[in-house]
């Protein structure tokens, strides 16, 4: 049996109840209230489990190089979504 992080059908059940509309709409204020707190120098960021990304887009935004890595395929195609609709407007 595979590990649940890696089941696909998982991921599609529960994104929903995991990652509704608001946790992306805070994502930006969190990022902002992270980098403050660590006094962050440099421009460079490693997100790992970066899940559907809300914090990386963020980063991404702020003009941050990014390196993700997940291990859901599915959670890397919403997190290229998210980006687009966060860069439309």
């Amino acid at each position: 049996m595979a590990d649940w992080f890696a089941d696909e059908a998982f991921w599609e059940t529960f994104y929903p109840i995991l990652f509704p509309k608001e946790r992306f709409e805070n994502a930006g204020e969190e990022v902002a209230k992270i980098l403050s707190l660590v006094k962050f120098k440099g421009n460079s960021v490693l997100d790992l489990a970066c899940g559907p990304g809300r914090h990386s887009v963020s980063l991404a935004l702020k003009g941050f190089n990014k390196l993700v890595l997940r291990r859901s395929a599915s959670l890397g195609t919403l997190m290229v979504m998210n980006m687009a609709q966060r860069q439309s407007g």
